[in-house]
C-alpha cells in the first residue's frame, strides 16, 4: 500500500509541472498568430504627397498621426494588387498632392493596397467648403 501512495503522490506532483508547461506552449504559439493578424490589418492615412517615384512604385506622404499627435513621413511601396482612384497610375500623383491611402505592413515594407488622389473637384463638392446661404431678408 505504501508504494501505491509513493507512486500516487509522484504521479500528482509530475502532472502539477507538466500543465503550466504545456499552458506556456499554448501561448508562446498563439503570440505570433496575433503579432501576423494585427501586422495584416490595413491602416488608412491621409497626407501630402512629398515625393513619387514611379519606376520603383514608391511614395512619400506626410501625415498627421491621431494617435501621437505628431507630423509622420511614411514610405510606401506599391504591387500589381495596388489600387490608383483618381490617377491614371502612381506616375499621375505628384509632388504636393494629396492622397487617401491604405496600406498593410508585409516583409518590413508599408504596401499600398489603395492610394485614392484628391481632386479639387471632389474638395469643392464638401460642404465643409460651400458658402453658407443668407437668409434672404424683406
Amino acid at each position: 500500500m505504501r508504494s501505491f501512495g509513493r507512486m500516487l503522490v509522484l504521479a500528482v506532483v509530475v502532472l502539477a509541472c507538466a500543465i503550466p508547461a504545456f499552458s506556456q506552449e499554448e501561448k508562446a504559439g498563439a503570440a505570433p498568430a496575433a503579432e501576423m493578424a494585427a501586422m495584416s490589418k490595413d491602416i488608412a492615412i491621409y497626407g501630402e504627397v512629398r515625393s513619387v517615384n514611379a519606376s520603383s512604385g514608391s511614395l512619400t506622404v506626410i501625415y498627421y498621426d491621431e494617435e501621437s499627435y505628431e507630423e509622420k513621413t511614411i514610405d510606401l511601396v506599391t504591387d500589381k494588387a495596388t489600387k490608383i482612384e483618381s490617377a491614371p497610375a502612381l506616375s499621375g500623383i505628384r509632388e504636393g498632392d494629396w492622397v487617401d491611402a491604405t496600406y498593410t505592413t508585409k516583409d518590413g515594407k508599408n504596401v499600398a493596397t489603395l492610394i485614392k488622389l484628391e481632386t479639387e473637384e471632389e474638395e469643392a463638392e464638401t460642404p465643409e467648403t460651400a458658402p453658407a446661404e443668407m437668409p434672404e431678408e424683406e
